[in-house]
C-alpha cells in the first residue's frame, strides 16, 4: 500500500504482439494476448490490486491495423480494472498515440521512494532520494541442466546494491536493485557476463553481485559462484 492508499502490481516486459515476429522466423505461436490479459486479472483478483505498473516494452513489433487493434483492445479492457502506468521501454515509440495510459519518458520516473526504470537508458539523477530501483530489460532467465544433461531455462529476478562505480554517477543511491523477469513467458534471455544496458556496460552492476532467485523465490545463490 502506497502514499495514495492504492495497490499497484508492478511487471516488466509484455511484448505484446512478439508472436508475430516469431511466426517471421518460422514459429507457429498461438496469440498470447488472452493469456497475457487474464494473468494479469488474476493477478488483480489475488492481490486487490487497483493499479498496475508496466516497466517498458509493453509492445513488440505493432504495425498492422488489425495489430494495433488487438493492442487498443488489450488495454481499454485493462483499463477497465485498473489504472495503468507505463515507462516506455525501447520498443515502445509512439505508444502514447495508441493508447490512453499515464506514460512516462525512458528515462524513467521516482514514485513513492521507488525508481521505475526500463533499463536501457540511465536514469535521472532523482534516482539518488530512492529507497528502491525496479527495472526491467534483460528479461533474465538461468540455464540448468536436468540430470540427462537437457538445458532448461527458467525466468528469474535479480537483486543486487550498488558498488563503488556506481557511486561514481548516483552518490545518494545506497538501496536495492531488483530486476524484473520478463512477464511474457516467450521471452527471455540467459544471463551472461555481458548484459544489455548503460548500467552494466559502464559497470555500475557487478554481474557476479546479483543475487539471483527463481520465480518461486528460491534463491540459488550469486551469479558469479552458480555460472559454472
Amino acid at each position: 500500500m502506497f502514499e495514495d492508499e492504492h495497490k499497484y502490481l508492478i511487471i516488466s516486459d509484455l511484448h505484446l504482439g512478439i508472436e508475430k515476429s516469431l511466426e517471421g522466423k518460422g514459429f507457429r505461436i498461438p496469440d498470447q494476448y488472452g493469456f497475457l490479459l487474464d494473468s494479469i486479472l488474476k493477478l488483480k483478483n489475488i492481490t486487490d490490486a487497483e493499479g498496475i505498473i508496466i516497466l517498458g516494452d509493453v509492445k513488440h513489433d505493432i504495425g498492422l491495423p488489425f495489430e494495433i487493434k488487438k493492442f487498443q483492445n488489450f488495454f481499454k479492457t485493462l483499463s477497465n480494472e485498473l489504472k495503468i502506468i507505463i515507462v516506455k521501454g525501447n520498443h515502445d515509440g509512439g505508444i502514447e498515440n495508441l493508447i490512453d495510459a499515464e506514460i512516462h519518458s525512458p528515462r524513467g520516473i521516482l514514485k513513492w521512494g521507488i525508481y521505475f526504470s526500463h533499463g536501457h537508458t540511465w536514469p535521472s539523477q532523482s534516482l539518488n532520494r530512492a529507497e528502491y530501483l525496479l527495472m526491467g530489460h534483460i528479461h533474465p532467465e538461468i540455464r540448468i541442466l536436468d540430470e540427462k544433461t537437457k538445458k532448461m531455462y527458467n525466468s528469474c529476478w535479480l537483486k543486487t546494491h550498488p558498488g563503488k562505480n556506481f557511486k561514481k554517477h548516483y552518490p545518494d543511491f545506497s538501496g536495492e536493485i531488483i530486476i524484473f523477469p520478463a512477464f511474457n513467458p516467450l521471452v527471455g534471455m540467459a544471463i551472461m557476463d555481458v548484459i544489455p544496458g548503460p548500467l552494466f556496460n559502464n559497470g555500475l552492476i557487478n554481474i557476479k553481485n546479483l543475487d539471483v532467485y527463481l520465480l518461486d523465490s528460491t534463491y540459488l545463490g550469486k551469479f558469479g559462484k552458480i555460472k559454472k
